[in-house]
């Protein structure tokens, strides 16, 4: 036992329990941060796709206009 009459044991179970906190916090922090990548990577996605559809109607508008 130490001074404050704490034993090693519960020292060790506290430390365990910090160090699950921890770990923990850091799971949820990697699972938000995963979740940011994906919305990002979704918008640039359907602006990708929104920009090649206005350039297919440019290129479309331009083709009509050198036909007629």
């Amino acid at each position: 036992m130490d001074v404050d009459g704490t034993s090693p044991e519960i020292y060790a179970a506290r430390i365990g329990f910090i160090g699950t906190l921890l770990s923990t916090l850091g799971d949820g922090l990697q699972s938000i941060g995963a979740g940011i990548v994906l919305q990002q990577l979704e918008n640039q996605s359907i602006l990708d796709a929104q920009t090649q559809s206005d350039q297919s109607n440019q290129l479309e508008s331009m083709q009509n206009k050198l036909i007629n």
